[in-house]
């Protein structure tokens, strides 16, 4: 599993101030997380990222199967 960070900003409005990132999973889905960073960790980014990662790996498969041209096996 691999999660590069592609961008990385602070941003703040009225309430709190958030972190914002963009990250790009090693399987070619881009997304962009937003956390409080108020009582943020480390821990609590890697295990989000981690679900994330885990919750969309299935969505990338269904792309990449039904992609014009892919054979389906059917036997």
């Amino acid at each position: 599993m691999t999660v590069k960070i592609v961008d990385r900003k602070i941003v703040t409005d009225a309430a709190a101030k958030y972190l914002v990132l963009t990250l790009e999973y090693d399987y070619g889905l881009t997304v962009t997380k937003k956390w409080s960073v108020e009582g943020l960790t480390k821990d609590k980014i890697r295990a989000d990222v981690k679900a994330d990662y885990a919750a969309n790996y299935p969505q990338k498969d269904l792309e990449e199967a039904t992609r014009p041209g892919y054979e389906l096996d059917l036997a």
